[in-house]
């Protein structure tokens, strides 16, 4: 990982610059995708003056750039304050990135189990006939026309049902579903949401 440093109305010693390159160092243990880091010292930056050291600390991982800093009486009081706030940002990158992963793992398990429920009958709905192996795949089937998100969600909550599939007045099929939170939730293509 490339570090740089740089200086705005400060001197910065050697002592000081090598601090601040360890600490910014022993972040890469907590996302091993780290690219590169910039350390901004800048004194002044606050009339008081047990905060008037400050310290900018810009990292860059695959897509984005995380940005910590703090202020303190001295620069490496400032220099801790910001490195700490990033290793909480980089553990909670670090954790959004193992659930994606996680949740890809669950889709691909969901997928083998339609596949194996290809050993189930599928039936309509309003069929009432026995089945051989006496599990069954109900099929609902419904009318879809074009409606407004705001008319989906009338609709989801007059129905009770946990979701609804629509297709917008773009012409693209959505999923409106209820969430546990009480909200509701919007599958939708890439590019389709306004």
């Amino acid at each position: 990982m490339e570090i740089t440093t740089k200086a705005r109305n400060a001197e910065i010693n050697d002592d000081l610059e090598l601090y601040a390159n360890r600490k910014i160092e022993k972040l890469s243990k907590y996302n091993n995708r780290l690219q590169n880091a910039t350390i901004v010292f800048e004194d002044g930056a606050s009339k008081d003056n047990t905060r008037s050291r400050r310290v900018e600390v810009l990292v860059t991982v695959p897509g984005q750039t995380l940005v910590s800093e703090d202020e303190g009486e001295s620069f490496y009081i400032a220099i801790d304050g910001a490195t700490d706030k990033m290793k909480r940002q980089l553990r909670k990158l670090k954790t959004k990135r193992i659930q994606k992963h996680r949740d890809v793992e669950k889709f691909s398990i969901a997928e083998s189990e339609v596949a194996a429920a290809d050993e189930h009958d599928i039936v309509l709905d309003d069929s009432h006939e026995e089945t051989a192996s006496g599990k069954r795949i109900v099929v609902r089937t419904f009318p879809l026309k074009p409606i407004s998100t705001n008319e989906a969600a009338r609709m989801l909550e007059s129905n009770g049902h946990s979701f609804l599939v629509f297709i917008n007045e773009q012409g693209s099929a959505n999923c409106l579903y209820k969430r546990e939170d009480g909200h509701y939730g919007l599958l939708a293509p890439e590019n389709t949401v306004d």
